[in-house]
């Protein structure tokens, strides 16, 4: 157990990964949601940074494999997917898309979404490809039909009916 604070992670990922997407924000997430050991040592929060690696595989879907997962940004994974992977041909859109039908595993901090680089390798591209892609409009129906049906529910369950009277006046 090593027990260091989260600027020192930080920087020691980023010996391993420079390009890595991982910063304090992102610790201080995963102690929030209590994913990963922490405590207070002062005023300054501390955590366990052996506990960091198996946490991050587990949340991204991984194997153990003893190594940090390279975690990058859906842009910043795009870019290197073009730079080092263009045989894949995954942009953007893709990425978003696989990432709401739940074929590719992310953290979301804020308005951005992580994913880890090794869902691009053998043997979790797979994943990526297995299940087929729902139609365009089936979520946006599927929605509306969940709606209707609550809406339903609401009036049939209530005890009584409203009554509108008109009053006229002469």
């Amino acid at each position: 157990m090593r027990i260091k604070t989260l600027p020192k992670i930080v920087k020691e990922i980023r010996t391993l990964d420079s390009a890595s997407a991982i910063c304090e924000s992102f610790l201080v997430y995963l102690t929030e949601n209590e994913e990963l050991p922490y405590t207070y040592h002062g005023n300054r929060l501390v955590a366990d940074a052996d506990a960091l690696m198996p946490t991050l595989n587990r949340l991204f879907g991984l194997e153990e494999n003893g190594k940090f997962p390279h975690i990058r940004s859906i842009r910043d994974a795009v870019a290197e997917l073009k730079l080092y992977r263009p045989e894949i041909g995954m942009g953007e859109k893709r990425i978003r898309g696989a990432i709401r039908d739940g074929r590719i595993l992310s953290v979301p901090i804020g308005n951005r979404e992580y994913i880890a680089m090794e869902c691009f390798n053998e043997p979790y591209c797979t994943r990526i490809l297995e299940k087929t892609v729902l139609p365009r409009g089936s979520r946006t129906e599927k929605i509306h039909c969940d709606v209707m049906e609550q809406v339903s529910q609401t009036i049939s369950a209530s005890a009584f009916v409203p009554c509108v009277t008109r009053i006229r006046r002469a």
